[in-house]
């Protein structure tokens, strides 16, 4: 009888030795499936934060890209009604500079025309924010102005480097375009600027349906004008020595990693803004840190899916276990 009993013990153990190998083996394929695909999810949420952050890229340079175009073309279009005009009146030119700058560049902060010696004669606005008149300013000493008078105005209109606007006080872009006399000689030239701090609510906007990217925008040199730092555009910080903000070598955006200013580890989309040649890039970009803790999160998921399922079929199959030994206690 305690033989009958030793065998049973043996039998039950083995039975549960075989058992537990079973429920081992059958869950292995699971474990390495739940491994690989966690794997497939992190490559996601990159590739997933990635596609966001160049699309923002993408929306914010053709916004940037849409004001400095249609600057251009209305500093160009005020230039040859200049030339019509065939007059440096200031009477006549200011009505006609008002009348461009207004309706069709809101975003504009100063329009004005100067003559050959590169002194302004009609202005927009007239008065700069602590009364001074600004028709009379001279900026013969602009860069813009002495390529102009190098090439004798030939060609399209000049856009200057993003400096600190010497009437706006806020960092601005010029652009300029020739008028000629009726032997096409350089006569007067029209300048229009870009508040580029008008542009700050409109990323805003975009980024509002993004609240984790962050931007900055940095002019050809690598002096930003948009950050999420007020300070950093306000002083037109310099972030040239940084390599994730350097130009990118792909003209249609690339991925990159590397650290922000503050030295975060960030993964970044960099696109380039290449209206006029202007070469403005595009930096937008989050965390890796956060980017690991969303992957991080859909791995949890996953395996909590798997462990669910396996823990269903463990639960199952002891009780067909215990349901067998019972039926064959009872024999």
């Amino acid at each position: 009888m305690e033989m009958s009993q030793e065998s049973k013990r043996r039998k039950l153990d083995l039975r549960i030795y075989w058992l537990i190998s079973l429920c081992l083996i059958a869950a292995l394929p699971a474990v390495v499936s739940g491994y690989f695909q966690g794997k497939r999810w992190e490559t996601a949420v990159r590739e997933r934060a990635d596609r966001q952050a160049m699309l923002v890229a993408r929306e914010i340079a053709a916004e940037i890209g849409r004001q400095v175009e249609d600057n251009a073309q209305v500093v160009e279009a005020l230039a040859k009604l200049v030339e019509i005009r065939g007059t440096l009146d200031p009477a006549a030119l200011q009505k006609m500079t008002t009348a461009q700058r207004s309706p069709f560049v809101p975003f504009s902060s100063v329009m004005y025309i100067a003559n050959a010696a590169g002194i302004a004669v009609a202005y927009d606005p007239p008065f700069d924010k602590f009364g001074t008149p600004n028709v009379g300013t001279d900026y013969k000493d602009r860069d813009y102005y002495q390529e102009l008078v190098r090439t004798g105005g030939a060609g399209p209109a000049i856009i200057g480097p993003v400096r600190m606007g010497r009437r706006a006080h806020a960092p601005n872009v010029q652009t300029a375009a020739a008028a000629h006399d009726p032997e096409r000689k350089f006569w007067a030239f029209t300048q229009g600027s870009i508040d580029l701090t008008t542009v700050q609510p409109g990323v805003e906007q975009i980024l509002a349906k993004s609240p984790d990217l962050k931007v900055v925008v940095t002019a050809k040199e690598g002096k930003v004008f948009i950050h999420p730092d007020k300070n950093a555009w306000e002083e037109m910080r310099d972030l040239s020595k940084y390599p994730l903000f350097q130009p990118p070598q792909n003209p249609d955006g690339e991925i990159r990693t590397g650290v922000d200013e503050a030295g975060v580890a960030v993964r970044a989309a960099v696109l380039p803004i290449r209206q006029r040649e202007i070469n403005w890039r595009v930096i937008v970009y989050q965390p890796e840190a956060l980017i690991s803790a969303q992957a991080a999160a859909a791995q949890r998921q996953t395996w909590n899916v798997i462990g669910a399922g396996l823990s269903a079929g463990f639960v199952f199959a002891g009780l067909v276990f215990w349901k067998r030994n019972r039926s064959k206690e009872s024999r």
